[in-house]
């Protein structure tokens, strides 16, 4: 009996996520930022328009002040600062809140330009062209030529090389094909 005729003969089966898999990870992540929503209320905003930049290292303090675990609230900030609403708000001289809803700096133009170089980024990613909020910013169609030709590219506004890969590995597909050739021309 040939492997394609084992293959046939076994039911299929749905593909159904495992604990960990991209979906529940996005799940567990929207339910750490709806809990940091409810503990942290003046720093965190569950509603997009009221979306304010946070102090810088507010990490450490969330860190001391919550009980969830650590990976669970940087997976959480690290989405939650690199929305295209907290985007958005990082505008330069936007002021900075704690955890406590009090002003703790304000927002560089370094700082500003950064975050509208992600947004440019996101944008170019998802295929949208600039918007008119965008018009006196650098031109998004190089930060798209560069991913289109590398596939990455850093805030910095050079492109990043992907490293040249050698040519492709066999898989178990190719293997059973050149087991299956083997056989037959020996046979």
């Amino acid at each position: 009996m040939t492997m394609q005729t084992i293959q046939n003969t076994l039911p299929k089966q749905p593909f159904v996520a495992l604990p960990g898999c991209l979906s529940n990870r996005n799940a567990a992540i929207e339910a750490t930022i709806a809990e940091l929503v409810r503990q942290f209320p003046a720093a965190f905003a569950g509603e997009p328009s009221q979306v304010r930049p946070l102090k810088v290292g507010v990490l450490r303090g969330i860190f001391s002040q919550s009980v969830i675990s650590h990976r669970r609230i940087a997976a959480a900030l690290r989405s939650y600062c690199n929305s295209v609403h907290y985007l958005r708000a990082s505008t330069e001289g936007a002021i900075r809140v704690d955890l406590a809803g009090a002003p703790a700096g304000s927002v560089s133009a370094k700082e500003a330009e950064f975050a509208h170089r992600r947004l440019i980024a996101k944008r170019a990613a998802a295929g949208q062209p600039a918007s008119e909020a965008f018009t006196n910013a650098p031109s998004p169609s190089r930060t798209a030529q560069a991913r289109k030709e590398n596939g990455r590219f850093n805030f910095a506004g050079t492109a990043v090389t992907a490293p040249q890969l050698g040519p492709r590995r066999l898989g178990l597909a190719d293997l059973k094909r050149a087991a299956v050739a083997r056989k037959a021309s020996a046979g």
